[in-house]
């Protein structure tokens, strides 16, 4: 109770705890918790686009840049699919070393790219 009282998704840490605005938007929305209260936060500061597009992304179940292994790859082959992703990474991220923010733009490309 304690850490849903935390988070405001419920009015009192207890069993006489009502569940809140919050709390019965995330309940409604049927995800992670955490994502749930990004989303609705970003609904109460008026970027409910953003907070939505942002939780996908964090929900993602792996990044969509190719991962390598010396083990797998020659180093030959390593090297150039890690200077690849490192590069469009960069290029993604706009120096915000943020991997969500280099997906959202990856995917804002993507969906104004013409040879899709």
């Amino acid at each position: 109770f304690e850490s849903l009282h935390a988070s405001n998704f419920i009015s009192d840490p207890s069993d006489e705890g009502e569940i809140t605005t919050l709390g019965s938007l995330v309940v409604a929305l049927g995800i992670d918790l955490t994502l749930g209260a990004f989303v609705g936060l970003g609904i109460q500061f008026g970027v409910a686009n953003e907070a939505i597009q942002l939780a996908a992304i964090l929900s993602f179940p792996q990044s969509p840049w190719a991962k390598s292994s010396p083990m797998y790859h020659d180093i030959e082959t390593f090297n150039t699919i890690i200077s690849k992703t490192f590069t469009s990474r960069c290029a993604f991220d706009a120096g915000l070393f943020s991997e969500p923010m280099a997906i959202a733009n990856l995917l804002h490309d993507y969906s104004n790219c013409k040879d899709r």
